[in-house]
């Protein structure tokens, strides 16, 4: 994670499953909790994305849109694909950007 109020990135790699998804909440919810005003998500590197990862992004995106932060979730296109299929990807579609 690295910060620049009132910019956050947040960039994850590897996999992204019910074993590690836990480990994006704690930054998730530092940044759309704090000071920031707009948060990247990078999810170009992550290699499988799971549904409790989805989870994760879900709720880290009504957080952000209840307290004003933009979120944007950088991914490639497996991650896109997952969004799509599960058909959260109109919910994400204005903050989602593909690599």
């Amino acid at each position: 994670m690295h910060h620049f109020n009132p910019l956050w990135t947040i960039e994850v790699r590897g996999e992204v499953d019910a074993t590690s998804a836990w480990l994006l909440t704690e930054p998730l919810m530092a940044a759309t909790e704090g000071a920031a005003g707009h948060v990247v998500l990078d999810l170009s590197e992550v290699t499988f994305f799971g549904s409790h990862g989805l989870l994760v992004v879900l709720d880290a995106h009504h957080r952000a849109t209840r307290r004003g932060v933009t979120l944007v979730v950088v991914c490639n296109r497996g991650v896109s694909r997952l969004f799509e299929v599960t058909g959260v990807a109109g919910t994400l579609c204005h903050d989602m950007v593909r690599v």
